[in-house]
């Protein structure tokens, strides 16, 4: 992977988000359902989330055209998701809401790209970066980990199980608390 395009990626989203006022926070869902592991804190949906900064937003969730996740530091995630999309009631989340009016304070980022291929399965054009996983970190302490993630259920319990990263997988909202997560692509 190229590390430099990498690097540039990540100071400029990290730019984008680092000393920015969390005015608002959207949740959208493709569908009505969504897994909820703990009520206060930990959620898979199959849609989005947006972010309101002060000085604009950062949106990320499933790219409908593309099939794929993508983010946006200009256009609101609702330009790209499903037309089909729900927003998820604010609500839903109420460790998130205490993030309102917090200040980002630093920002950890996982990054991925894909690349086009041709009829011989060589790759062409630009490579496109995307976030795996994005970890904000807010002042006073609280941190919101957000993550496109596949992951295992067994024995039909409700425990979720062998979380990996996935361009096409769920998103992944935990507030206040770190899972771990494979890269079962990593070089």
């Amino acid at each position: 992977m190229n590390q430099q395009n990498i690097a540039d990626h990540d100071q400029q989203l990290k730019k984008h988000l680092i000393r920015g006022k969390i005015l608002n926070i959207e949740v959208f869902n493709i569908n009505t359902d969504y897994y909820v592991f703990n009520n206060d804190a930990f959620w898979l949906f199959d849609g989005g989330i947006h972010i309101q900064l002060e000085h604009g937003g950062f949106g990320w969730g499933w790219n409908y055209d593309e099939t794929l996740f993508a983010y946006s530091m200009q256009k609101h995630i609702k330009e790209f998701l499903s037309p089909n999309y729900v927003q998820v009631k604010n609500d839903t989340f109420p460790g998130i809401s205490v993030l309102l009016e917090s200040a980002i304070q630093d920002v950890e980022i996982k990054w991925e790209y894909y690349q086009d291929i041709n009829e011989e399965f060589e790759a062409i054009g630009e490579k496109i970066y995307f976030p795996l996983e994005v970890i904000l970190h807010f002042e006073n302490g609280p941190h919101l980990q957000l993550a496109v993630i596949a992951f295992e259920m067994p024995n039909d319990s409700f425990e979720m199980s062998n979380p990996t990263y996935s361009i096409d997988g769920e998103l992944h909202i935990n507030f206040n608390d770190v899972i771990p997560i494979k890269n079962v692509n990593a070089d």
